[in-house]
């Protein structure tokens, strides 16, 4: 009788710790138990319903398209990640937050209309983005002026009868680096009241327009959702919608890992059209890899880390068509980012993240607000390798200590915004903040800047690498930068004790230069040698 219970427990023991591989296939069935290709599951609903253990594969067949929010809610073992990856041959699975519209009826002239009890965050038409109904078609409004606040300004050009804009989308560029996103409440005499306070008062000059209104869909390739009627209506560009393939955006995001849940791995496959985030750790959260997926299309963040994850990866990634941040981490201690190649981002003025620090390539940050010598911040990370270009703001920003960027590809930044940088820090007043970090045999080039929908179109400020305020030993090093409409490397005010050496600085508006404006005597100890700089025209 002993001999046959301990049996029983090695039994039980084998069972529970041995590793389950549980598969997913267009061609699957939710009553399957999910564990071979021949009993596949169908949905991501069934996966999201089957509690994973550490070993655990999920395998998503190569070529199908699953539609949903993938919920990572267990974690795996140091030794024993759960891992959701791809099995057979062929494209990558792709995980997509769109669902197709199909049912679509003649409405008004040539606008068609299609009737959805699912939120429409997007639409997609043979995988483009097509435009919410908007005003003008095409390039930005003028505000006249404002009334000495964040909330309310004047356009005397606008035509249109008192209301007529109210609940209406407003996008509206407020600093030379950010737009923001909100909605109309008021419209009275020309007056626009808005909902959200800008971080700036409103005033003459600042470019704008309006969106989400139904009056609006006038040109073709606009939509417009009516989320109290349930009813998508659409001004297709093609003769014969049904030989083409139409969805819309439903879902926030692909893969959505928990608060302290880790040892996860998500690798190899596609993730498109969401609109929040592609890959979203809601923080807390330790040795998640993710690696070798492709995504794209997506309005907020490709891959956005929320607080004070530790031991992450994100490497070898295809990003592309983000319309905010490709990857994005708040406070990373440990983290490494490399070999990504991250393209077209910020480039919808007015789209993915309202406000500051949009329009970003890589982004890790802090909390804002004035560390002590206790506080968490962001440490020990890695930026290397990464290839990253047509950039609507900054390329790298890397704040916190004690972290390298390195060997990284930057070209093409600064395309919808200004005063920034291809590389960029910066820190919050006190000195805990940013500090002792590498920067060093990075390549940046043609960093442009753009003014449009400000008061003075001309000049933008556009640097190559940009030492903000506040930050110090840096050491920027063996870099090569060529092509930027302000300066190569910029020191700002405040910024004290970095060193700026060997690097190489060709057709620069300045090859090098160390501003002092907000404190006197507070920019010093910043040392400059051993660099290489051209200039190629008497006004550099």
């Amino acid at each position: 009788m002993k001999n046959s219970f301990l049996i029983i427990c090695f039994v039980m023991m084998a069972l529970y710790c041995s590793a389950t591989n549980y598969y997913l296939s267009n061609d699957g069935n939710d009553t399957n138990n999910g564990k071979s290709v021949a009993k596949s599951w169908k949905t991501i609903i069934r996966l999201n319903s089957q509690k994973l253990l550490p070993g655990d594969t999920v395998f998503f067949k190569s070529g199908d398209v699953f539609s949903g929010e993938v919920l990572v809610q267990y974690s795996g073992k140091e030794k024993k990640p759960i891992v959701f990856t791809a099995y057979g041959s062929g494209n990558a699975p792709v995980i997509t937050g769109t669902v197709p519209i199909s049912n679509w009826q003649p409405y008004k002239g040539d606008i068609l209309v299609a009737t959805t009890t699912i939120l429409v965050y997007n639409l997609y038409v043979d995988g483009n983005m097509q435009t919410n109904a908007r005003f003008p078609n095409s390039g930005l409004l003028k505000m006249d002026g404002g009334f000495n606040n964040a909330i309310a300004f004047t356009d005397n050009d606008l035509t249109q009868k008192d209301d007529y804009w109210v609940g209406a989308t407003i996008r509206f560029r407020t600093w030379d680096w950010e737009y923001r996103t909100s909605k109309v409440t008021d419209y009275t005499d020309k007056k626009i009241t808005i909902k959200d306070n800008s971080t700036n008062t409103l005033g003459a000059g600042w470019g704008y327009y309006f969106d989400n209104k139904m009056e609006e869909l006038d040109t073709l390739n606009e939509w417009f959702f009516d989320k109290d009627k349930s009813l998508l209506y659409y001004h297709p560009a093609v003769a014969d919608l049904s030989k083409h393939t139409v969805e819309a955006t439903v879902y926030e995001a692909g893969f959505t890992i928990n608060e302290k849940v880790k040892h996860i791995r998500i690798s190899n496959v596609k993730i498109q059209q969401f609109q929040n985030f592609g890959v979203w750790a809601k923080g807390d959260n330790e040795n998640i890899v993710v690696d070798n997926n492709s995504l794209e299309k997506i309005n907020l963040t490709a891959i956005n880390f929320n607080l004070a994850s530790k031991n992450c990866q994100l490497n070898n990634n295809q990003i592309r068509h983000i319309n905010g941040r490709g990857i994005s981490a708040l406070e990373p201690e440990n983290m490494s980012i490399t070999e990504n190649n991250i393209t077209q981002i910020g480039n919808i003025p007015g789209y993915g993240i309202s406000g500051v620090n949009g329009m970003i390539g890589i982004a890790i940050e802090n909390v804002e607000k004035i560390k002590t010598a206790t506080d968490h911040i962001g440490i020990n990370n890695l930026i290397k390798g990464n290839i990253i270009d047509s950039i609507g703001y900054v390329g790298i920003r890397m704040d916190g200590a004690k972290s390298i960027m390195e060997h990284n590809v930057v070209s093409n930044s600064l395309l919808q915004l200004s005063d920034g940088a291809a590389i960029y820090c910066w820190a919050k007043d006190g000195k805990y903040y940013t500090y002792d970090n590498i920067i060093r045999n990075n390549i940046i080039f043609n960093i442009t800047g753009n003014n449009m929908g400000t008061p003075s179109e001309l000049n933008p400020i556009a640097n190559g690498i940009y030492i903000d305020n506040n930050c110090y030993n840096i050491r920027i090093e063996g870099n090569t930068v060529f092509n930027s409409t302000g300066s190569g490397i910029h020191v700002n005010s405040d910024a004290y004790d970095n060193w700026v050496t060997g690097n190489t600085v060709y057709n620069c508006q300045a090859a090098v230069s160390i501003a002092e404006w907000a404190k006197p005597n507070n920019t010093f100890g910043n040392k400059v040698e051993n660099n290489i700089l051209f200039a190629t025209n008497k006004s550099q």
